[in-house]
């Protein structure tokens, strides 16, 4: 627990954390004028209560934003 207190999560854990700043960063560079920043922790998975209270609403943001890059291909 100590070693964990000082070096921080390891493991899959770990793991989730570099993904979680690849993708961020991928879609910071691909994110349009004006758009805030997305946090590395937008990409990362969420477990237990987190993940149900994160899906509230996110079948609605997903078509909107669908919606979006639908709209910017077209044109």
């Amino acid at each position: 627990m100590l070693f964990h207190a000082e070096e921080g999560p390891f493991g899959p854990e770990r793991g989730d954390i570099h993904v979680g700043i690849v993708a961020s960063t991928i879609a910071n560079v691909n994110r349009g004028r004006g758009q805030p920043a997305y946090k590395d922790t937008e990409f990362r998975p969420r477990f237990g209560r987190a993940a149900q209270e994160s899906r509230a609403g996110s079948d609605q943001q997903l078509r909107a934003e669908l919606d979006v890059v639908a709209r910017r291909s077209d044109g």
